[in-house]
């Protein structure tokens, strides 16, 4: 069958778009489920669900770098 064209919702493209703008600050090849995660945090309407739940941007970000740096470690170790 033939393709049909998609269509976003207006907030579903500006978490896309802040989640790879974010990405890009970040130097990052890929836009990962961590940017948009962020994104999702700071736009309404689930930017009101993460504050209800008291995730703030800024905790979610301190999360993300935590597990990073976790795999980053472990992938360390188990190179050695």
């Amino acid at each position: 069958g033939a393709a049909g064209q998609m269509y976003l919702s207006l907030e579903l493209a500006q978490v896309l778009e802040t989640a790879q703008e974010n990405s890009k600050k970040a130097q990052d090849k890929y836009t990962g489920i961590d940017m948009v995660m962020l994104a999702l945090s700071v736009i309404p309407p689930t930017k009101e669900l993460f504050e209800k739940h008291r995730i703030s941007p800024s905790k979610l970000n301190t999360i993300i770098n935590d597990v990073y740096y976790t795999i980053r470690c472990t992938n360390q170790i188990l190179r050695n």
